[in-house]
């Protein structure tokens, strides 16, 4: 399982109320989807401070890490 923790001081003052909405759209859709090839949403978790989405845990590292090393996929492994 992995874990993503977003602050609501850094939410509140980068993002205002914009970033609470863009927030509930993402748990919105996160629950919803359900395939082989996305990571699985767990559960959410809001406390005073933190925001907390657990999430399937994938140890291929991260998309924008690959996608920065290699660049350039073939059909097959797009």
């Amino acid at each position: 399982m992995a874990c993503k923790e977003i602050s609501n001081k850094i939410l509140l003052s980068k993002l205002g109320q914009k970033g609470w909405e863009t927030l509930e759209k993402e748990l919105q859709l996160t629950m919803k989807l359900k395939h082989k090839n996305i990571v699985r949403f767990i559960k959410f978790l809001k406390t005073e401070n933190n925001n907390y989405l657990f999430l399937e845990f994938c140890g291929g590292g991260d998309l924008r890490e690959l996608l920065r090393k290699k660049q350039r996929f073939s059909e097959l492994e797009a």
